[in-house]
């Protein structure tokens, strides 16, 4: 994602527009997630002014299937997440 014309764009990886552009990037992030999620799983990189990298952050589609999988496997390097 980067800012283009005073609005935000998704761009695949390479590099060519994924979207319309949108008003924020707020939108864009909703956006990109969308896209991941019809791929499969994927690295979403926001680009500030001047391409500078403003933040980074992967999103799995079965992010959810995958920590109750973790969750259920009786081993020292599976994570648990706090229950209350």
């Amino acid at each position: 994602m980067r800012p283009l014309d005073g609005s935000w764009a998704v761009f695949d990886r390479e590099g060519f527009k994924a979207s319309e552009p949108l008003r924020s990037q707020s939108d864009a992030v909703v956006h990109a997630k969308e896209l991941a999620r019809r791929a499969g799983s994927a690295q979403i990189i926001v680009h500030g002014e001047g391409e500078a990298v403003t933040s980074e952050f992967f999103y799995q589609r079965d992010e959810r299937s995958a920590l109750a999988s973790d969750d259920s496997t009786a081993t020292m390097a599976a994570s648990h997440p706090a229950h209350h």
